[in-house]
């Protein structure tokens, strides 16, 4: 009702399809929450399995640890303690938002580019590709492992001020506080010792720049980092990489992973010491064609600090800290879907022990715009001719001019003739005045070679019509050709996917579809503006996309065109086909070979006539077959 009436209402989500690409981003350390990925996981499968096999990994590589999938879930005594720590926190921020993407991948979503701040960007890797599932872990693993064996201290602070006012600041400093992310073009965060970040801050303080602590077990990104990089760089130099299937951008370095070759090892040793630059990744983005950004991880994190970097781009997080997770999630989802982005909702809304319930929306709003020319007002001209001033007279009763006009002497042979002239007239500029409105159609003969259709071919036809005499010289036809016939009685629009699945099974490879569909009697039960024929056939061209079959589809009809002056159209019902198909066979002329409209009765010429149009077409996507010929409109 609130679509309708064209009023916000929760959860009600309105849009515009946008031509730009689309990237995932995913969350860094700092937005893990215990219990983050629960509901998830106990509603969708595909999440619950990715979730649980790279816990399963980390298990296996953390012996005599608690399990991730407990900790994260919140189903260990001290999950809260574990979780704020760097290797739980990293191991279980991996597997949700693997599992995330795992998820709303099976929903039909591909990326363009995928991107992830700090540990996101070990996601973003295996994801695109470059890391196994098994490898990814182990460099997480090792990771976390690490820089958890770090003596604890250190310090990071973000700070409202720009990289290049800060970066100055840092001169004589260099080995106790650095970068370690930008985040905006004013947004940076200090990573370093107490006493070394503390100097830097208070100077930028005193300039009016605004400051957060923020808490967190170790300087993370900064010099502090050092004394891990060895043991990282022999552990993760065991691993396999391989080029990215998809575009990575890296925050390491603000452009994409090479696309010809593995980063290797020490692209993650790097990664470790050096700056998040994610100002400068999707600055990148944005300029490559980015304008929808969708945010893997617990939080919104990633998307409040995009606004500033492409301002002109749309952020959707995928789940909020204090929302419910399946909710969040699915209006994500929604957002991607308006701005253009193809969604398989029927795998959406396949959920174990749920069944959707489907909602009618609101047909189409007509804008119900006058489009008639408007009267220039000009005055007619006369025409003085002798014919001119006959017609005239008798348009205006003027019986004098019109006696005058013919010289009659007699007045009462002209008063008895005036209104016969009168009336002649008003009827021949009426006529005039409606051929001038109609736009009319004529039906031109083609010639056709002689041809034959081979293969197999699909005939779907109403399940009341399936042994209709009619019918059966139309699967004759194709059969005396030397093609082979596979009838698909349709009983119901909803039914069609599954009967016609059946029936490809059975046939092998399809070499063209003909749909006597029009042919349905009736309207549309929920739709009863809609002929029944029009309905089965956009069903039908549904459930062919749905069970990959991508051969040409004719669509028949009987007697619903006149082709010459002498004929009536006797089923204008099916006529609704026909003109459903002047639109797909511009949308999808791949698809939609065309309409052929057949005569009420049919015979071995006719048949053989419709043959060769259904073997090699005729250049024409409106053609009708009678027994005089074959026509184009």
């Amino acid at each position: 009702a609130a679509l309708a009436a064209g009023r916000p209402a929760p959860r009600l989500v309105t849009g515009t399809a946008t031509t730009g690409r689309t990237a995932v981003l995913f969350t860094g350390q700092g937005s893990q929450r215990v219990g983050m990925g629960r509901t998830l996981h106990a509603a969708y499968p595909v999440f619950a399995d990715a979730f649980d096999a790279a816990c399963a990994h980390f298990d296996a590589l953390l012996p005599g640890r608690p399990a991730v999938r407990d900790v994260v879930l919140g189903e260990h005594e001290g999950a809260e303690r574990e979780l704020s720590r760097t290797l739980y926190a990293q191991c279980g921020l991996f597997a949700v938002e693997t599992a995330l993407y795992r998820l709303v991948e099976s929903w039909g979503v591909r990326p363009d580019a995928v991107a992830g701040h700090s540990i996101g960007e070990v996601v973003a890797a295996h994801v695109a590709g470059v890391l196994t599932l098994p490898d990814a872990c182990a460099l997480v693993a090792a990771r976390g492992r690490l820089i958890q064996e770090l003596p604890d201290g250190g310090v990071m602070v973000a700070v409202r001020a720009a990289e290049a006012d800060v970066l100055p600041l840092l001169a004589g400093h260099q080995g106790a506080v650095g970068v370690a992310a930008v985040n905006g073009p004013e947004a940076v965060v200090l990573s370093g010792t107490r006493d070394a970040v503390e100097k830097v801050v208070a100077v930028l303080r005193e300039r009016g720049a605004e400051t957060k602590r923020l808490d967190v077990s170790h300087a993370f990104h900064s010099p502090l980092m050092e004394p891990v990089l060895t043991a990282f760089r022999d552990e993760v130099s065991r691993l396999a990489f391989a080029a990215p299937e998809l575009l990575v951008m890296s925050h390491l370095t603000g452009e994409p992973l090479p696309a010809d070759r593995p980063c290797g090892a020490d692209h993650w040793v790097r990664h470790i010491r050096e700056p998040v630059r994610f100002a400068d990744g999707v600055t990148a983005l944005a300029a490559q064609g980015v304008t929808t950004f969708l945010e893997l991880g617990p939080d919104g994190v990633l998307s409040a600090l995009g606004q500033d970097c492409a301002p002109d781009a749309e952020f959707l997080p995928s789940l909020h800290a204090d929302a419910d997770e399946t909710a969040s999630l699915t209006e994500a989802l929604a957002h991607l879907f308006v701005r253009g982005t193809d969604v398989d909702w029927s795998a959406v809304a396949r959920v174990p022990g749920r069944t959707p319930r489907p909602v009618r929306l609101p047909t189409y709003a007509f804008q119900r715009a006058d489009y008639w020319l408007p009267s220039t007002g000009v005055a007619a001209h006369r025409d003085d001719t002798p014919d001119g001033r006959l017609r005239d007279a008798a348009a205006h009763g003027d019986d004098a001019a019109l006696a005058a006009e013919l010289t009659l002497g007699d007045a009462e042979s002209t008063a008895a003739l005036l209104p016969l002239l009168a009336a002649y007239r008003r009827r021949r500029h009426d006529d005039a005045l409606v051929d001038g409105w109609r736009y009319r159609t004529t039906w031109t003969p083609v010639a056709v070679p002689a041809a034959e259709p081979a293969g197999t071919w699909l005939v779907a036809v109403p399940e009341r019509l399936a042994a209709d005499p009619w019918v059966t010289r139309v699967t004759e036809a194709l059969s005396a050709g030397g093609a082979t016939p596979v009838t698909v009685p349709v009983t119901h629009p909803g039914g069609l996917a599954g009967e016609l699945g059946d029936a490809v099974a059975g046939a092998g490879p399809v070499s063209g579809v003909l749909s006597l569909l029009a042919l349905a009697a009736g309207t549309d039960p929920e739709h009863d503006a809609v002929p029944q024929g029009v309905a089965l056939t956009l069903a039908l061209s549904r459930a062919l996309d749905e069970t990959g079959v991508r051969a040409p589809v004719w669509h028949a009809t009987r007697s619903a065109a006149a082709v010459g002056g002498g004929e009536r159209v006797r089923r204008p019902e099916q006529f609704g086909v026909r003109a459903l198909g002047r639109v797909a066979v511009l949308e999808t002329p791949e698809r939609w070979a065309g309409t052929v409209d057949l005569p009420e009765h049919l015979d071995g010429w006719v048949g053989d006539r419709l043959g060769a149009v259904l073997a090699q077409g005729v250049g024409e996507s409106e053609i009708a077959i009678r027994g005089w010929g074959v026509f184009a409109r």
